[in-house]
């Protein structure tokens, strides 16, 4: 038996979990209505819930949920608009957050790093660096993202350490082969 999701008369606590325990017992599950559910889904992302407060509201399963975005493109579509709209929400609500000496960046920043992949450290992208083929061309490639600010100074510290540790793992490995050439080359020279 499906049900259509009706607008219902406001209803205690005590009557929800009633009547959504007659549902479960019966066995009755809620319809995918694109017109009614990608809607509540940008709601309630815009105002910065979640997956779990979607399923309240549409008073289905987070297994029920993923079924849909699997079966439905434009729910899936609407999933992925969603979640830009959590993340501005909670990035409007940090940056308002500067301001307000009460504001809570650490239950802020655990949101973000959860819900949204924000990490206290970013990936690093040096254009052309894989191209370079000497370490000088490598600390060229450094230097200019630090000019076009693509780079703080720090991440050019790191990256320049990375690249000078890499040249002397180079020159050691190079040196180690030379010795053993000389070994090698050594005993006969002198027999």
């Amino acid at each position: 038996m499906v049900n259509k999701t009706k607008v219902r008369k406001k209803e205690t606590p005590e009557e929800r979990y009633k009547r959504l325990a007659d549902k479960i017992i019966s066995g009755e599950l809620v319809a995918y209505l694109a017109q009614l559910h990608i809607p509540m889904l940008l709601q309630v992302f815009e105002e910065g819930y979640h997956v779990a407060h979607f399923c309240n509201m549409a008073e289905i399963s987070e297994m029920t949920f993923y079924h849909w975005l699997d079966h439905y493109p434009e729910f899936k579509s609407a999933y992925t608009l969603a979640k830009v709209m959590s993340r501005s929400y909670y990035e409007a609500v940090g940056t308002k957050g500067i301001h307000d000496e009460h504001f809570n960046s650490k239950v802020w920043e655990i949101v973000m790093r959860n819900k949204h992949g924000y990490t206290d450290k970013r990936k690093l992208s040096i254009d052309k660096i894989a191209e370079a083929k000497t370490a000088l061309e490598q600390f060229k490639c450094i230097i200019r993202d630090v000019e076009q600010g693509k780079l703080t100074a720090d991440e050019a510290a790191t990256l320049t350490n990375i690249v000078s540790s890499g040249i002397n793992i180079l020159e050691k490995t190079e040196l180690a082969k030379d010795v053993e050439m000389l070994k090698e080359h050594l005993p006969k020279a002198s027999q």
